[in-house]
């Protein structure tokens, strides 16, 4: 059963058509799914607001998932700043963009969760052997706890990473806006 949905909203600098063209290209950059909808708009929202449905693809440290919600598009529109002063100016628009999730499926890297835990091994080794009685094989061994310590920093946590709505925001953000330099260029 999925838990209570988190609504999350940001505001672009572009129209709500450019930033519903960016969407596809953006999905397809970050390896998620968008299907868009029919552009009627329901649960209470405007009909002028188009939705989709994404699966978007996110990490969290060492944990990978999917997350399935829709993506609304809607007008924000603004008036200039001259135009608030009384002004003639050209309106600018802005879409606000609003990404609510129905569904999460986050797993465990199994890779990753057994080379933390051999590498936490070799930190353990590390910090209990001088408390030990003094041997010649632990001797011989406490270098290599040093060696899986270090590993599972180099090859894990120094590479975690965390994907999410907002970082997927952001790109739509940069796929919209980048779109106005190419359409008046």
């Amino acid at each position: 059963m999925p838990q209570e949905s988190t609504a999350y909203r940001e505001i672009i600098a572009a129209s709500p058509a450019r930033v519903a063209a960016a969407v596809a290209p953006a999905a397809g950059k970050w390896g998620a799914d968008w299907i868009p909808g029919d552009g009627t708009g329901n649960g209470g929202r405007s009909s002028e607001e188009a939705a989709g449905r994404l699966r978007l693809p996110v990490a969290a440290g060492i944990r990978r998932g999917v997350l399935d919600g829709e993506l609304w598009l809607g007008s924000a529109a603004t008036g200039s700043a001259e135009a608030a002063d009384g002004e003639d100016g050209p309106p600018e628009q802005s879409t606000r963009v609003e990404f609510r999730p129905r569904d999460s499926v986050y797993f465990v890297d199994t890779k990753i969760a057994v080379v933390l835990a051999i590498s936490a091994l070799g930190g353990l080794l590390v910090v209990v052997w001088p408390f030990l009685p003094p041997s010649e094989e632990l001797a011989q061994i406490v270098p290599l706890g040093v060696v899986l310590a270090l590993a599972g920093w180099l090859l894990v946590v120094s590479r975690l990473e965390n994907r999410g709505v907002e970082e997927f925001l952001d790109l739509l953000a940069l796929e919209a806006e980048g779109g106005a330099d190419d359409d008046e260029g």
